[in-house]
């Protein structure tokens, strides 16, 4: 499902799925309008993905007032989140109390947005996120990276098309970790 956010006449399409933003970047190169990604856990920050929109607000206020990017990262269902979320997300998980399931186990990490297990079933080791390459506008960018980066199309690079693939992007989860598989 796509958000729209409105503002001062202005329409801006939000992605939350990482195979369809890499649909629009690819689209992007025909003249199609990319739509920005923002952080379904905190909702204020757009993530820093090389090719993403930026959301630009007409009204100077309003844009003194948008957050700052954020890196991004992708989860194995597909939703993006910030890498400040999901660092807090990750910790909170592993630090709190009372996360115990009937087993006596600590449940897998979930996703934030449709609550997929981020685990191998098999083996129950976690799978991690997958970070993205940053918006050459990003403040955390090096000058290096922006010098690298900031005159490229982003697919053109190649960078999402070797992008390991999500759930709902013909990807699948492996029933064990590589460490595991090979014991």
């Amino acid at each position: 499902m796509t958000d729209k956010v409105s503002r001062h006449g202005q329409t801006w399409e939000e992605e939350p799925l990482f195979h369809n933003m890499v649909r629009t970047m690819e689209l992007d190169a025909m003249g199609v309008k990319p739509r920005f990604v923002r952080c379904p856990i905190c909702t204020l920050t757009q993530l820093s993905i090389r090719g993403a929109q930026i959301y630009r607000s007409p009204d100077p206020e309003e844009r003194a007032s948008l957050p700052e990017f954020a890196p991004g990262v992708v989860l194995i269902c597909g939703h993006m989140v910030c890498k400040p979320c999901w660092g807090q997300l990750k910790w909170h998980h592993d630090t709190a109390t009372g996360h115990i399931d009937s087993d006596g186990e600590v449940p897998p990490v979930r996703c934030p947005v449709c609550r997929t297990e981020l685990a191998h079933p098999g083996c129950g080791c976690p799978i991690d996120a997958v970070e993205m390459p940053k918006h050459p506008r990003d403040p955390t960018a090096s000058a290096e990276y922006r010098e690298q980066w900031g005159g490229h199309h982003c697919y053109v690079d190649g960078w999402a098309a070797n992008f390991p693939r999500t759930l709902n992007g013909g990807g699948e989860i492996a029933p064990q970790c590589e460490d595991c598989a090979h014991d």
